[in-house]
């Protein structure tokens, strides 16, 4: 997945109007308008090479298209404030007392491996002719208002713990909410997110490197990402209780399916300002190898003489959160992580 890096400046906010107009402004402008001049569109004039009409080859080398690759994706979720509380605010809004929307945002993002998108069918009428022939007409749609991602859970149960408290928004003991009547509200419990399907180029950059690293620290440009989903109004459909089961025949990793439910239907790339947003958002973000942590443990040494402490960092017993934008406390300290992780607001 994507690692975060260090990053002083303020990064933007989903709730800044430019995300909260990103919609309203998306919409007011015509759909055709908005296809003429996407990206996707504009592949597709450009002819590229496709496949030969009969046979469907397409191998040689002077080919200037590529079968598309899956697997290759990333999840930005931004939960509500009022159940999580942020980094400034402490846990003061925090109902569960236990979670922190930091938190939460980079958990989520950190362990999503799959993610199924949300369904679109033209709904018809039909009118019989003499002799039975018939005719269809489009008249309507049908969304399936929901997208699904599938979370690899931790030890301490993070991701159980994030989805609690976000459904803690209604109480299970009582089945009425347990936010306060004028608190009630989609702004205090509906979230939002960003799902970009990319291709497999992430991260491979040209430029100078240092003991291995690159040092241009982007690892997303526009031409990586395939398409981008943009949901308003998001909320998980349940808390995963029924995931926790248990075998004394069978030890396995623990996956979480999830539901999302949102509202309207999902921007794509297409539309106005999307892709903008998204690379605004991931600006900050690497791709993290495995030389690179090993490179970084070795720099985190002060001296030759900590040779045998580099061999602890490797093995992760003496290393803070750094690569995965996580807070820590290493060395039985307070200490902030040398990262903020994605940071929304």
């Amino acid at each position: 997945m994507i690692m975060a890096t260090n990053n002083e400046n303020s990064t933007p906010s989903i709730h800044d109007p430019v995300y909260q107009d990103l919609k309203s402004v998306s919409l007011s402008i015509n759909p055709m308008t908005r296809l003429a001049q996407s990206e996707l569109s504009r592949s597709i004039v450009n002819n590229a090479s496709h496949p030969q009409y009969l046979s469907r080859y397409h191998g040689g080398h002077r080919r200037d298209n590529h079968p598309y690759v899956s697997g290759y994706w990333y999840f930005l979720i931004n939960p509500p404030e009022r159940l999580f509380g942020t980094g400034d605010s402490g846990n003061a809004m925090n109902i569960l007392g236990s979670q922190t929307i930091e938190k939460a945002r980079d958990w989520m993002h950190c362990t999503a491996e799959s993610f199924t998108p949300p369904s679109r069918t033209l709904t018809k009428m039909e009118v019989v002719g003499m002799g039975g022939m018939k005719s269809n007409y489009p008249v309507g749609q049908e969304i399936t208002r929901t997208f699904s991602v599938t979370f690899r859970e931790y030890q301490e149960l993070p991701i159980f713990n994030i989805l609690q408290t976000w459904t803690s928004a209604m109480d299970p003991n009582t089945g009425t909410s347990t936010l306060a009547g004028s608190e009630f509200i989609p702004a205090n419990y509906k979230g939002s997110a960003f799902v970009a399907l990319c291709k497999p180029t992430i991260g491979n950059r040209s430029g100078s490197y240092k003991q291995g690293a690159l040092t241009d620290p982007t690892s997303l440009r526009s031409e990586d990402i395939e398409q981008i989903f943009y949901f308003d109004g998001v909320f998980p459909e349940s808390a995963p209780y029924d995931s926790l089961t248990s075998d004394i025949s069978t030890n396995e990793g623990l996956s979480i399916p999830v539901s999302f439910s949102f509202d309207g239907f999902p921007l794509l790339k297409d539309s106005y300002n999307v892709m903008d947003q998204f690379l605004m958002l991931v600006q900050n973000l690497k791709i993290g190898s495995t030389y690179e942590h090993y490179i970084q443990s070795i720099d985190n040494a002060t001296t030759k003489d900590s040779r045998n402490n580099v061999g602890g960092k490797l093995l992760g017993t003496n290393e803070n959160s750094a690569s995965t934008g996580l807070r820590s406390t290493a060395n039985g300290g307070s200490s902030t992580s040398t990262n903020s992780g994605i940071t929304f607001a």
